[in-house]
């Protein structure tokens, strides 16, 4: 009988994403951005840094069920 989530794989590389993905924010947003009709520098790190954040909950999420 299982009690609880368990700790696997797929949760530590979510976790791991999530960490990336944090770091590079961390990064991104001293960058100045810009205006949505010329995108600056930090633009689009910014977005991956979200995107990494986004994946790394989803697949600690799954990993969990």
């Amino acid at each position: 009988m299982q009690r609880g989530p368990r700790l696997n794989v797929d949760v530590l590389a979510g976790l791991l994403f999530v960490a990336l993905g944090a770091g590079f924010l961390f990064f991104a947003v001293q960058l100045p951005p810009g205006p949505p009709r010329r995108l600056g520098p930090g633009s689009f790190p910014t977005l991956i840094a979200w995107l990494m954040i986004g994946v790394g909950a989803f697949v600690t999420i799954a990993g969990l069920f």
